[in-house]
Order: C-alpha cells, then structure tokens, then sequence
C-alpha cells in the first residue's frame, strides 16, 4: 500500500507543479476534514435519536392491553 502512495505522489508530482500540487493536497485534506467531521455529527445524531427513542419506550406502559392498543 504504501509503494502505490508513493507512486501516486511520484505521479502528480511529475503532473503538476510544486504549487499546483501542494494545492490540491490542501484541497484533498479540506475534502476529508468534512467527510470526517460529516461523519462524527452523523455518528452523533444517531446516537441522540437511539437515546431518545430508549427513553420513549422505557417510558410508555407495558401492560398486556396497552401492547395491543392502537397509537
């Protein structure tokens, strides 16, 4: 794996510029950084719909009619 990064960097190296490529290297890095911190808010919204929809049903009856009751 790390014998195909390094062929990636020779590769865009011998393709773009110094410049040219240090920017797409902070581009690149701007484009995970939102997938990344996408991911954590996603992670987190889900985590805080599962807490509350546990607390939900802890807290609804559990009596053999309310089980069969229509809501």
């Amino acid at each position: 794996m790390i014998l195909v990064q390094k062929g990636f960097v020779q590769y865009f190296r011998k393709v773009f510029d110094e410049e040219e490529f240090m920017q797409l290297v902070q581009e690149l890095a701007q484009f995970i950084s939102g997938i990344t911190q996408a991911s954590i808010r996603l992670r987190a919204a889900v985590s805080e719909r599962r807490r509350k929809r546990i607390s939900t049903e802890k807290s609804i009856p559990t009596t053999p009619m309310s089980r069969n009751a229509v809501i």
